[in-house]
């Protein structure tokens, strides 16, 4: 899989286009369980998603226009949540025993996405991290989608040899990090200030009118396409493909969020 590195992609407008004809983004973060990848299937030395949070964006010249936002918990079948990462991420036990499995989750996130949204993220063990998830769960025919390394555009843009933590690159440029990280939507809504200012456009964030519905079943299913890694070619049916059902998570994190999106829905800061 190919990861776009150049400024350019962050403020063209030529492909991923929404209904008006601009580009659509999702900025989104996983959240997981487990330690480092492994070959062993078995072995449960690898990192498995258990959260999901994005913002779905457009930009009109100097406007930031949210669609929509996704939040999902995802049931995890080869580990087990202990107090220190619940600690750390904030995530309940309870909270993943109703959630959906990792196929069901990702195939209502990329519906909601859209498959020609241009998925942004932090940091390149993201993507690895999926292909990962998607291989342990009997997912090949995955679709090739966009991504963009928005860690990457910024150490580039500021001429950095090291790797920048997103909670550093919020700092530098707005000075307050929004919410408690570690929590995939928090993380995904500060990479919006980061975006904004490699565009160099104001931090301000205006509503659309239009909320598109999450896991509608009137609309097909979105992993019917061949996933073609770089090293390898397969073309196996997907065995699963169910509809998903989605959990808001609640706590003061997320009010907290909702509490900044109408401050900067207000021009307030």
């Amino acid at each position: 899989m190919l990861l776009k590195r150049n400024l350019a992609l962050i403020n063209s407008l030529s492909y991923g286009k929404d209904g008006d004809g601009m580009t659509t983004y999702v900025l989104f973060d996983l959240e997981s369980i487990g330690t480092e990848y492994c070959e062993d299937v078995m072995n449960l030395d690898w990192k498995e998603i258990i959260e999901i949070g994005a913002y779905k964006l457009c930009f009109d010249e100097e406007r930031t226009i949210m669609l929509s936002d996704f939040h999902t918990f995802v049931c995890p079948f080869a580990h087990k949540l202990n107090r220190r990462q619940t600690s750390v991420t904030h995530i309940q036990e309870e909270d993943l025993i109703k959630a959906p499995c990792y196929n069901d989750a990702i195939e209502n996130f990329i519906r909601w996405a859209g498959r020609d949204s241009v998925f942004v993220f932090w940091g390149n063990s993201k993507v690895r991290m999926i292909l990962d998830n998607n291989r342990r769960n009997w997912i090949d025919d995955f679709p090739r989608l966009k991504f963009m390394d928005l860690q990457s555009e910024y150490d580039m843009k500021k001429r950095s040899s090291r790797k920048t933590s997103l909670e550093q690159a919020v700092m530098e440029n707005t000075g307050r990090f929004i919410g408690i990280r570690h929590s995939s939507m928090a993380d995904a809504f500060n990479m919006i200030s980061v975006i904004q200012k490699l565009r160099n456009i104001p931090l301000r964030i205006e509503k659309s009118n239009e909320r598109r519905l999450i896991g509608s079943r009137n609309e097909p299913p979105v992993i019917d396409a061949v996933f073609i890694e770089k090293k390898q070619k397969k073309e196996i049916p997907i065995y699963q493909r169910v509809c998903a059902r989605d959990f808001i998570k609640g706590g003061d994190e997320i009010r907290q969020l909702k509490q900044e999106q109408q401050r900067r829905l207000a021009g307030v800061f």
